[in-house]
C-alpha cells in the first residue's frame, strides 16, 4: 500500500527541482527526485552512525545498477516502440510498390488492348 506526504516549498525551490527533472533523464518526474534524494540521504546518515566515513560501495553499486537496469526498460521499450513504428512504414512501402505494380499491369494491358 503506498503512502501519501505532502510537503511545503517555496515556489522557486520547486521550480529549481523540476528544472532538475527535466534535464536529467535519470527521474521519472519530481516525486522520483524527492524518494531518491531522501533514500541516499538515509544511507548517509547511516554511514555516518556506524563511524563509516568511507562509502558504502555495495549500497551505491546496487543505486548504480538499479539506475541501469530502470534505463535498460526505458531502452527495451523505446526500441520495441521504434521496431514496430519500422514495421509499420515497412507495410506502407510495400503497398506503395504493389500499388504501382498493379498500375504497372493495367497500364500494359490498356497498352496490348
Amino acid at each position: 500500500m503506498c503512502a501519501r506526504i505532502a510537503i511545503r516549498i517555496d515556489e522557486k525551490d520547486k521550480t529549481r527541482w523540476k528544472d532538475h527533472v527535466e534535464e536529467e533523464p535519470e527521474y521519472a518526474d519530481l516525486s522520483d527526485l524527492i524518494r531518491t534524494s531522501v533514500e541516499h540521504q538515509i544511507r548517509i546518515d547511516k554511514r555516518e552512525e556506524k563511524g563509516d566515513e568511507g562509502p558504502d560501495f555495495a549500497d551505491e553499486l546496487r543505486f548504480v545498477l538499479q539506475t541501469i537496469e530502470d534505463m535498460h526498460d526505458d531502452l527495451k521499450s523505446a526500441q520495441s516502440k521504434l521496431d514496430k513504428i519500422n514495421d509499420e512504414q515497412a507495410t506502407s512501402k510495400d503497398v506503395g510498390k504493389t500499388i504501382v505494380a498493379i498500375r504497372d499491369i493495367m497500364e500494359d494491358s490498356n497498352d496490348d488492348n
